[in-house]
């Protein structure tokens, strides 16, 4: 369907989706935690731009838990 319209490939990437997804161009580039996190824990990612007040307490709690991981793991 959009095989030789190269510029419409682009935007459909680009656009903004109807869904927050854990794949979303301004999740990633605008969202409110870093790229390391988002990709250490995408679920809990997600769940920060998109869950209740209770969903969100948990999302943060599993995303310091996965941050504390990375840095044991490099040390």
């Amino acid at each position: 369907m959009f095989r030789w319209k190269f510029f419409r490939v682009h935007f459909q990437f680009v656009m903004a989706n109807e869904r927050p997804h854990a794949y979303d161009f301004f999740m990633i580039a605008c969202g409110p935690i870093p790229l390391t996190e988002r990709m250490a824990c995408p679920e809990a990612a997600l769940a920060v731009a998109t869950g209740d007040a209770a969903a969100r307490e948990w999302a943060w709690k599993r995303l310091e838990t996965a941050a504390v991981d990375q840095v044991d793991a490099a040390i």
